[in-house]
């Protein structure tokens, strides 16, 4: 990403560019912050629900996104 390399910039969702603030691969030039309202979705059939790799999958998700949908809670 050119972003990273100072070479560009990104419009990046929270998700994305928090770790890469906190670890100063990235600055935030601009307090503001947008949103559409739209999200990601994980879509499986309802029977494969508790396969082991889509809950897997689905748990780690929810993990690495813990933090950012409390902090977006919070705003709300």
């Amino acid at each position: 990403m050119a972003a990273l390399t100072d070479r560009g910039a990104a419009i990046l969702t929270r998700n994305i560019y928090s770790a890469l603030l906190a670890k100063g691969q990235l600055i935030q030039p601009f307090e503001v912050l947008g949103s559409d309202g739209d999200g990601y979705w994980l879509v499986h059939l309802e029977s494969r629900r508790n396969t082991p790799k889509i809950k897997v999958f689905r748990d780690w998700v929810l993990a690495q996104t813990a933090e950012i949908r409390e902090r977006e809670r919070r705003e709300a």
